[in-house]
């Protein structure tokens, strides 16, 4: 799970040459932040299911089932102050306008996110 770019990116399965598949997120963006871009302030959090599996001998195995990216967005008031995390979910356009330094609209966010992360692990509710 990579968090350094400050921006959301893609998330993949990648397969290893022994045929192991392993889930990658490049970067989750950031969570709270009060930074002055746009893209800066609009970020994921990971939602994963795990299963484990106990073999009769004993062994397990391990699988993480239907991986998903929930939108979250860094909304402050001018000044920097008030700074919270919404929802996507819960973001509206009114919220936006009242940014503390830029108007940011629910379609901006949602085409960042489209054009960033692959559609099956999106998910904007």
């Amino acid at each position: 799970i990579g968090t350094h770019p400050h921006v959301v990116q893609n998330a993949e399965w990648l397969t290893g040459a022994n045929g192991n598949t392993t889930f990658v997120v490049y970067s989750l963006g950031n969570f709270i932040n009060a930074q002055s871009s746009r893209d800066n302030v609009i970020g994921a959090i990971l939602d994963i299911t795990f299963q484990k599996t106990t073999q009769p001998d004993g062994s397990t195995s391990l699988a993480m089932l239907d991986p998903k990216l929930h939108c979250v967005i860094s909304q402050y008031e001018a000044g920097y102050k008030n700074i919270r995390v919404i929802p996507y979910s819960q973001y509206t356009d009114e919220l936006g306008a009242a940014h503390g330094e830029f108007t940011l609209s629910r379609e901006y966010i949602e085409s960042v996110l489209r054009n960033s992360i692959d559609e099956q692990f999106i998910t904007l509710e």
